[in-house]
């Protein structure tokens, strides 16, 4: 995402790994039975929902990882 300042220089906000993130919490919201992932590589964050797949390009160089997102976790207190 890209975004103008007021004094006109643009600045790049969030990088793929946020972004996935945040999609999968969109997506988890909507679709609670669904099961969600996100795949992460050194340049990539990939999130899968089904049959579905969303790629968002990544600079931070995180250690590949697999991120299951689709499945609540009951909350303990």
């Amino acid at each position: 995402v890209r975004t103008i300042m007021p004094y006109g220089a643009f600045v790049s906000i969030g990088d793929g790994v946020e972004k996935a993130l945040l999609l999968a919490t969109i997506l988890r919201a909507r679709h609670a039975e669904r099961e969600i992932a996100i795949v992460i590589t050194p340049t990539a964050a990939t999130l899968k929902m089904g049959d579905q797949t969303w790629i968002f390009a990544s600079r931070k160089g995180v250690h590949p990882q697999t991120w299951n997102c689709g499945q609540r976790v009951p909350a303990t207190v």
